[in-house]
């Protein structure tokens, strides 16, 4: 028998919901346009893995190859973010999509039993959530920012320099 989705709020939603991986929140999600914060969850995400993910290997929790799978997954990630927010580096190739989709999903799945376990969202799960849900609904085809970014960027690049103020 499936369980419920974990609604994030408690109070009833004002537009359309989405159900991602058992958790209902609003559609599109509230933290999508949050990208310091996106970019800082996904580097958090990247740090906590290979942290932890050695210690797993070691006592045979998990098997070396899908930790450096994930790891490298999670680097992809973070890499992208990094090249969304501040044009630092390369963007991850659209070939890890599927791969980054599915490691978010894997996250949202465990922070919803974080959730259960706890008896519901608390404040800290909820912005978790939230934060990882909005990186999860940037891997939808529709609404990959990279294309506009990067049109953005050759545009400022062709425009000639600002003309210096003169002293008032």
């Amino acid at each position: 028998m499936s369980r419920p989705p974990l609604p994030i709020r408690q109070r009833p939603y004002v537009g359309p919901v989405r159900i991602w991986s058992g958790i209902e929140t609003e559609e599109p999600p509230v933290r999508r346009d949050d990208w310091p914060d996106l970019a800082a969850m996904a580097e958090a995400m990247l740090e906590t893995r290979r942290r932890r993910f050695p210690d797993m290997v070691r006592s045979g929790r998990m098997a070396a190859d899908a930790a450096a799978a994930e790891i490298a997954t999670f680097e992809a990630i973070a890499r992208d973010w990094l090249w969304i927010l501040r044009g630092q580096g390369e963007p991850a190739g659209i070939e890890t999509l599927p791969a980054r989709a599915a490691a978010l999903d894997r996250s949202l799945h465990t922070l919803l039993d974080l959730a259960r376990e706890a008896g519901g969202f608390t404040a800290d799960l909820a912005d978790k959530a939230h934060l990882v849900i909005a990186l999860r609904w940037h891997c939808e085809p529709a609404n990959r920012p990279h294309a506009l970014l990067q049109t953005g960027r050759e545009m400022r690049a062709a425009l000639p320099p600002p003309e210096p103020r003169k002293a008032a």
